[in-house]
């Protein structure tokens, strides 16, 4: 969604949602990730009004993820 060029995401994790405003030349370099990207580590200016919560990016970059294990076997005891 877009207002005057910027473009709005909701950011969610363990503590809650956040707004986060990315402004059109954040975007313009960022477009890429925002919408490829599973992950991303938004870093900003957080702010809180009123019970609101808005994050101001100023970098956005995928967020690596290590590796998984895999998966152990299963045993049955019964």
């Amino acid at each position: 969604m877009t207002a005057k060029g910027f473009v709005f995401l909701l950011l969610e994790d363990e503590f809650g949602l956040a707004n986060v405003v990315v402004k059109p030349h954040l975007y313009g370099r960022a477009r890429s990730l925002v919408r490829a990207e599973p992950f991303v580590r938004v870093r900003g200016e957080l702010q809180r009004k009123e019970g609101i919560t808005n994050l101001l990016a100023e970098r956005i970059e995928p967020l690596a993820l290590p590796r998984r294990a895999p998966s152990p076997v299963a045993h049955n005891f019964g």
